[in-house]
């Protein structure tokens, strides 16, 4: 009881001075817990993104869509689907004409039979609609929801 009640002093005099947490004569006390009594540990804030990617990845499928020009000079829409947990395609397709009714049905498509990711990540796409968000959420998967104009955030950051 002592021990933690100089603990929460010496804590509360850090908080005071925001100087590094002096060593108490006769305890000895581990960097973490110091950090932790001292409130800057972090507790209850989200983990980084990377190691929500580790921790999820056998869970986890991202979808893009994409242009491709054709020789004729036409534009032509790309859907990929892949799984993370063993970095392989799980649906592609491309057609002329997209639409957010051809987006949800290449989900269903995609992950038949109850066996879709529980957390799906994709961009900011506009044909992305309530039809694509309703079809996602009555197959039980999380849409998230990468942030505006980063491309390559969701992966390269680490908070």
């Amino acid at each position: 009881m002592r021990k933690r009640l100089i603990l929460l002093l010496v804590a509360l005099l850090h908080r005071l001075t925001s100087q590094r947490l002096p060593p108490v004569p006769g305890l000895e006390v581990a960097p973490a817990s110091q950090r932790t009594a001292a409130g800057l540990a972090g507790g209850g804030a989200r983990p980084p993104r990377r190691m929500f990617l580790e921790n999820h990845v056998g869970c986890l499928a991202s979808m893009d869509l994409f242009v491709v020009p054709t020789t004729a000079f036409q534009l032509l829409c790309g859907l990929i689907i892949l799984r993370h947990d063993r970095r392989r395609i799980v649906h592609n397709f491309v057609t002329a004409q997209p639409s957010a009714s051809w987006v949800a049905q290449q989900i269903r498509e995609a992950f038949p039979w109850n066996t879709g990711p529980r957390h799906l990540i994709r961009d900011r796409d506009g044909i992305y609609g309530a039809t694509f968000r309703t079809t996602v959420a009555a197959m039980g998967i999380e849409e998230v929801v990468t942030a505006p104009r980063s491309p390559g955030r969701i992966l390269t950051s680490n908070g």
